[in-house]
């Protein structure tokens, strides 16, 4: 693979020299699952303006727009969802942290804990047939804007937070080993001890504090209490 080949491989992902990397864009029209754009791009590029190609010649061969696009969050990009806007075109897929910021994911559903806002419910048939509640979720709207052809397209997403039961239930376990271990580690994080230099300064001490609910996940979760 030379600097001015024709082709150009990206590298893999899982650190293999031996492995070089390209793309294969699929654009399938469900529920049939039949394939209606193919493309295979160089390795050595990001993926968001890959899908715009793509899309074009989802477009060229279907002749019509208005339609759904259910995608992954690599496709998620907003260079993407301005052009699918710009022909009236609709998606759905999971936005990544770049998209939605950890603080926003934080904010957001303040309103449903408080109950400004209600929670919805998601239910789906069990095996014996009846509904079976599955999660709850509440839906935000945001404001997006961005060029596409030197002209602004403005337009409101509908972003949703689900809470699935059963991944709550296999989180929690885990959530409450974090916090044992924590609470294990927080009583002697100052007691004396022979070789140990103790922390006098409160600040210090809140520091240390933090980098433990750091290191355990547990941020905003246990309140600690300092008398001296």
């Amino acid at each position: 693979m030379s600097e001015d080949g024709r082709f150009q491989m990206g590298h893999s992902k899982d650190h293999y020299p031996d492995l070089p990397q390209l793309k294969v864009m699929v654009g399938a029209r469900d529920p049939l699952g039949m394939p209606v754009a193919t493309q295979v791009v160089a390795g050595n590029q990001a993926n968001a303006p890959l899908s715009i190609p793509a899309l074009a010649q989802v477009w060229s061969g279907l002749e019509r727009r208005g339609l759904w696009y259910v995608r992954d969050v690599k496709m998620m990009a907003l260079v993407t969802h301005v052009h699918l806007q710009a022909g009236q075109d609709t998606y759905l897929g999971p936005l990544s942290a770049l998209q939605v910021p950890p603080e926003e994911v934080v904010r957001a559903p303040q309103s449903a804990w408080s109950g400004e806002q209600p929670l919805l419910s998601v239910e789906q048939p069990n095996r014996e047939g009846p509904m079976e509640k599955i999660a709850e979720d509440y839906e935000v709207q945001a404001t997006r804007t961005a060029v596409v052809n030197g002209q602004e397209v403005p337009w409101n997403e509908r972003r949703l937070a689900i809470r699935s039961w059963l991944k709550a239930e296999a989180a929690g376990p885990a959530l409450r080993k974090r916090l044992e271990r924590a609470e294990e580690v927080l009583p002697v994080l100052n007691a004396r001890k022979q070789g140990k230099r103790r922390l006098t300064d409160e600040t210090a001490l809140c520091e240390a504090i933090a980098a433990i609910f750091k290191r355990h996940q547990i941020e905003g979760l246990p309140t600690v209490h300092i008398t001296e």
